[in-house]
């Protein structure tokens, strides 16, 4: 085979939907806990208590960390060629995570130090490169074909077929070979899902950061918060520093007691004093203790490194690296032609009004309106039959089809509305571009989305087009007759990954 980069994927894309035996070990007794396996890692919703989904095809899924030390193992790694922050949480984690890496990049800038930075993160992404990036770029194709092979070459010689990774293992071995052959720092590392029993609880990390633990984020029926304390907890280790936002009561009760049962010393992060007040960055009060959580584990990562003698990270370096923090297809505006398209995303109904204020904020002027000076031009409107002046508001939303879709429909209609933001034109659509991808699922979420926001907001014209990529040209179509328009594209990371790859192909950050 030749060993090129489509080739790669095409061998990598093998190992999804691949279910083999488990070996029963502590680790598959804790998958009760969280319901975390690593079936085909395309969704990263935990399943719910009852494990409904415990045997696949009726074979057991086993705890995605099973196998990784052999593996590993076989590709030479050794946990002092790098070190790692690691970070887990069911929220915030990967913007932890960018805030981490921007502070950090600031500083080697200043000072010299940290030639290579490695980023794991967003692991669900649908780009095979994106979660794998040195000094904020994306392993290129050539790189990402080159260690891929000899990864796959190596294990495929020492194990069985049954006993290969799958896809989610597989993509994580080539980020840690990647990491190893470009020769990084220091690699800042989010976990797929959980964390006690992840694929990526192999390190001996130099910190460890916990985001926001949230059971809202889970479907009905799914673990309790403080099940899924106790599994995030699971990637605290002795000798590494814990960091965690504030928690809850019960959930910061769990996290103790599991840094107790690990020998970690925890620490919960109060928002920093020296984050600036007005970075753009730190729109919302989450936001903020996510910056403070980062500031902590870059602290400790630098004083890990150069004892009490290490530089410390200055006034400026954090300025910089928030005004520096770029996370795309999130709050992301992009100008292409007439058309002004912002994309965020929020996929969330407690999330998704957020990107529904920033939105109506930035391109409805009713939105800045006081009450009394909006009543009066309503009353101008409604008297003298005024049109509303102004380029057409479009959305274009797409999310995964399951249980939550409607309510996170109805959140952001009721937001935009909230903000006085009219929307002209709805177009639904899906995660994928690639049609042959789509299932009756996915239009039946569709035609479901389409009749919730009907209810609600009559008024816009609404069409569905399952394909990610068309929908964008639609919406640009558009805005050509119109002569231009504003677009929200949210609902999904997934899809704002496409429309950015889409209105931008050069965009290698994507």
């Amino acid at each position: 085979m030749e060993r090129s980069y489509r080739n790669a994927i095409t061998l990598l894309e093998s190992r999804k939907d691949r279910v083999k035996p488990n070996r029963r070990s502590r680790a598959s007794q804790l998958l009760r806990r969280t319901g975390c396996g690593s079936s085909d890692g395309e969704d990263s919703s935990v399943e719910p208590k009852n494990n409904r989904l415990s045997t696949l095809g009726g074979n057991p899924i086993k705890p995605s960390n099973d196998g990784m030390n052999e593996w590993l193992e076989a590709l030479g790694y050794t946990h002092r060629q790098f070190n790692v922050i690691h970070i887990a949480g069911t929220k915030g984690k990967a913007s932890t995570c960018m805030f981490v890496k921007s502070f950090l990049s600031s500083y080697a800038s200043r000072t010299g130090v940290l030639r290579k930075i490695g980023l794991y993160t967003n692991p669900y992404s649908p780009n095979i490169r994106e979660p794998i990036k040195i000094n904020a770029k994306p392993v290129s194709e050539d790189k990402f074909a080159r260690y891929f092979f000899q990864v796959w070459e190596i294990l495929s010689s020492k194990f069985a077929e049954t006993m290969m990774p799958d896809f989610m293992q597989l993509r994580l071995l080539v980020a840690i070979y990647t990491f190893m052959g470009e020769d990084v720092d220091v690699v800042i590392m989010e976990t797929h899902c959980g964390g006690e029993t992840d694929a990526t609880n192999f390190v001996k990390p130099t910190a460890v950061g916990i985001a926001q633990i949230n059971a809202d984020y889970i479907e009905e029926g799914g673990p309790s918060s403080e099940d899924l304390a106790w599994h995030a907890g699971g990637i605290m280790k002795i000798d590494a520093p814990a960091f965690s936002i504030p928690q809850g009561p019960e959930i910061g009760k769990v996290l103790e007691t599991r840094a107790n049962e690990k020998g970690a010393a925890l620490n919960f992060v109060t928002k920093d004093h020296r984050l600036p007040i007005t970075a753009h960055a730190l729109k919302t009060d989450i936001k903020r203790s996510e910056c403070s959580l980062a500031l902590a584990l870059t602290d400790a990562y630098l004083l890990s490194l150069f004892s009490e003698k290490y530089p410390p990270l200055s006034s400026e370096d954090i300025s910089i690296g928030l005004d520096r923090f770029f996370w795309p297809g999130r709050f992301q505006r992009l100008e292409v032609g007439q058309n002004s398209w912002f994309l965020d995303g929020a996929h969330h109904f407690q999330t998704i009004p957020k990107a529904a204020e920033w939105f109506a904020m930035s391109v409805c002027e009713e939105a800045t309106l006081s009450p009394f000076s909006y009543a009066i031009r309503r009353l101008k409107q409604t008297v003298f039959n005024c049109e509303e002046k102004g380029n057409p508001k479009v959305v274009v939303f797409g999310h995964r089809a399951r249980g939550d879709g409607e309510k996170v429909v109805e959140s952001l209609a009721k937001a935009l509305d909230k903000h006085r933001c009219k929307v002209k034109h709805v177009i639904f659509t899906t995660d994928w571009d690639d049609t042959s991808k789509i299932t009756d699922s996915d239009i039946s979420a569709m035609r479901s989305y389409a009749q919730t926001w009907q209810k609600l907001s009559p008024n816009s014209s609404i069409l569905l087009e399952p394909n990610n990529t068309a929908a964008i040209d639609l919406a640009t179509k558009i805005g050509y007759q119109n002569h231009a328009m504003e677009c929200l594209v949210t609902g999904s990371l997934y899809l704002t990954g496409s429309a950015l790859r889409h209105l931008d192909p050069t965009a290698e950050k994507v």
